[in-house]
C-alpha cells in the first residue's frame, strides 16, 4: 500500500511497518522457523559458512575502478573515464601508456565478481578488437595488478 508523502502519511506507514512486525513476532510458526534456523545455524560449520558468505558483501566495481586509475598513474600512464555520446558499451577506462615516441592505448572494462558483460558492452568490444584495438576485462584488484605488472612500461 502506498502513503502519501505528508507527515501523516509517514506516520500510517510506521504503524504499518510496526504492526508487520508484530504480527510476525508472535506467529507461532515464524519463532519454530526462526528456531530451526539458528539450531542448524549454530550446529553446522558448513551451513554457517554458507549462510556468512552470502552476508558478506562483495567489493563494488567503483572500488576497483578507483584502484586500477590509483595505479596506471602511479606507473606513469592516464586511465581518463571517456564515453560514446551516441552509443551505449564504451568501456569504463582509457588506459594510456607513454612508450617511446608513440602512446599505447588499452580499453578496459572493470566488473565485479560475478558481474557480467551486457550484450551491447560485447558487441563494442568486438567491434574495437576488429580494428585491432587492445580490449581487457578485469575483475578483481589481482588481475589489474596483473595487468600493471605486464603491461605498465619498464623504466629505462
Amino acid at each position: 500500500m502506498s502513503y502519501p508523502a505528508t507527515p501523516e502519511g509517514k506516520a500510517r506507514q510506521k504503524a504499518a511497518r510496526h504492526q508487520w512486525y508484530l504480527n510476525r513476532k508472535h506467529d507461532p510458526k515464524w519463532r519454530e522457523k526462526r528456531k530451526a534456523y539458528m539450531s542448524t545455524y549454530r550446529a553446522d560449520p558448513v551451513k554457517r559458512e554458507a549462510i556468512l558468505s552470502k552476508r558478506r558483501r562483495v567489493v563494488r566495481e567503483h572500488v576497483i575502478e578507483d584502484y586500477f586509475v590509483r595505479e596506471v598513474t602511479r606507473c606513469g600512464g592516464l586511465a581518463p573515464k571517456l564515453i560514446d555520446q551516441g552509443r551505449k558499451g564504451f568501456p569504463d577506462r582509457t588506459a594510456i601508456w607513454p612508450c617511446y615516441d608513440f602512446a599505447r592505448v588499452h580499453f578496459v572494462e572493470l566488473k565485479t565478481i560475478g558481474g557480467k558483460l551486457e550484450s551491447w558492452q560485447e558487441r563494442y568490444h568486438e567491434d574495437l578488437r576488429k580494428r585491432n584495438a587492445f580490449v581487457f576485462v578485469l575483475w578483481t584488484k589481482k588481475q589489474v595488478d596483473d595487468y600493471i605488472r605486464d603491461y605498465a612500461p619498464v623504466p629505462f
